[in-house]
């Protein structure tokens, strides 16, 4: 995993799929959280995602 966080299916989380999930608001039918959309956000705006600081 180094340019993007893999998703359940095994491909990568894209700019521009960020951006798209970003814009609808849901994945799967469901409101993201305020943690997915600051995540969302930031795949969106090109950083790459680390590993949580959390054991």
């Amino acid at each position: 995993m180094q340019h993007g966080k893999r998703m359940g299916n095994g491909k990568k989380l894209t700019s521009a799929k960020a951006k798209k999930i970003l814009a609808d608001g849901t994945v799967r039918g469901h409101k993201l959280t305020k943690k997915q959309r600051r995540f969302m956000g930031a795949i969106a705006g090109g950083q790459k995602p680390r590993k949580s600081k959390r054991a």
